[in-house]
């Protein structure tokens, strides 16, 4: 799907698959970014196109590509074509779901090559908010770049949770020109799959693709694994719609656990056989509160952060390293954690054999 840049692509702003091998070959690597999109295709409720998260993660690649062209036209940038590969997708017909191993080690031979190809920045954008996915496309950046001593980095969830999360609500209305209502507020933190920030985005990108049975679907959220959830509340976790937008900081077990239990309930409750939690559920959130003005500022306030970023990264400000999310850190999300832990329990079985012997 092609979107509307938010002005004409300069001429240092190329799709990598036009050009030839000799055009390739001429282009300075220390004056050249290599810009990806890496996301899921996944059902999005009644109401939007499977495609959704590819589509805003094109988007992230390639406007954001296009402004650092305009405002660096001695440097090219690189438009690679997306990758419609993901994890921790909602399983149902229509969701096209891979092991967090296979989305890591795709990235990462992507970014393998581009470094053997001499290129030294690489951006990657992302809109799926499966952990796991975010976890892996991070985890095979960081691995690249201490490879290969290039800055391979992905910025996407970095610049997308603190809008979906509602810390960002006095620049949305600053950008609208007007105060956000209470159902607003309350759909723009009450679930971000197909709900109020997403419809609001295909809104005032592709109306034409937002079936109108929108307007009429009220809030609605998976089942949750309740005595997961009362674990996760009791050690400080709480619901999306009771959460503090203002809270910072990294995510807490507590929350981890809270996220955790809406997603295996989901996962139960959208598995054909389970029968789990009634009707199957295929959006989180609100949608009939959803506005083409409010879908203007979720597509341009991620921009600019991605841009901060791919900036800071460029010009040596900030270390690739460092471009960290909340899925950055959580052991448990990480591409190789079930590997890690049975190494691990191999290794106790081991040394407590070797000391009974």
């Amino acid at each position: 799907m092609e979107l509307a840049l938010a002005g004409a692509a300069p001429p240092n702003f190329r799709n990598v698959d036009e050009l030839t091998w000799q055009q390739l070959e001429a282009l300075d690597r220390d004056r050249t970014v290599c810009v990806c999109a890496v996301s899921a295709l996944e059902v999005h409720g009644p109401h939007l196109p499977i495609g959704s998260d590819l589509h805003q993660a094109c988007w992230l690649a390639d406007e954001t590509g296009r402004r650092f062209a305009v405002d660096h036209p001695d440097w090219t940038v690189l438009r690679y074509p997306p990758l419609p590969i993901g994890t921790d997708e909602l399983p149902l017909p229509g969701s096209i779901n891979s092991p967090p191993r296979t989305v890591y080690r795709v990235v990462r031979a992507l970014g393998d090559q581009l470094a053997r190809a001499g290129f030294r920045y690489v951006a990657i954008t992302n809109a799926h908010g499966g952990p796991r996915h975010a976890a892996a496309l991070e985890a095979a950046c960081r691995r690249v770049s201490r490879r290969h001593g290039i800055a391979m980095f992905s910025p996407a969830i970095r610049a997308l949770h603190p809008m979906v999360s509602g810390k960002k609500f006095a620049e949305v209305e600053a950008l609208i020109g007007r105060e956000l209502g209470s159902d607003e507020r309350r759909g723009l933190i009450s679930g971000e799959h197909a709900g109020t920030w997403e419809t609001s985005w295909y809104l005032a990108q592709r109306p034409d693709l937002v079936a109108p049975e929108y307007k009429s679907l009220a809030e609605d959220h998976p089942p949750p694994l309740r005595w997961l959830e009362r674990l996760g509340r009791r050690l400080g976790g709480q619901p999306a719609t009771e959460a503090d937008p203002a809270s910072e900081g990294a995510l807490s077990l507590g929350q981890l656990l809270v996220t955790l239990a809406g997603s295996l309930g989901w996962l139960l409750n959208a598995r054909t056989g389970y029968g789990r939690g009634g009707a199957r559920v295929s959006y989180s959130g609100w949608p009939a509160v959803a506005t083409a003005d409010v879908g203007r500022a979720y597509a341009e306030l991620p921009v600019r952060m991605c841009l901060e970023d791919l900036e800071g990264v460029t010009s040596g400000r900030l270390d690739p390293l460092d471009v960290r999310s909340i899925a950055s850190d959580p052991f448990v999300i990480q591409p190789y954690f079930p590997r890690v832990v049975f190494a691990a329990l191999g290794l106790v079985a081991a040394l407590a054999l070797w000391l009974l012997l």
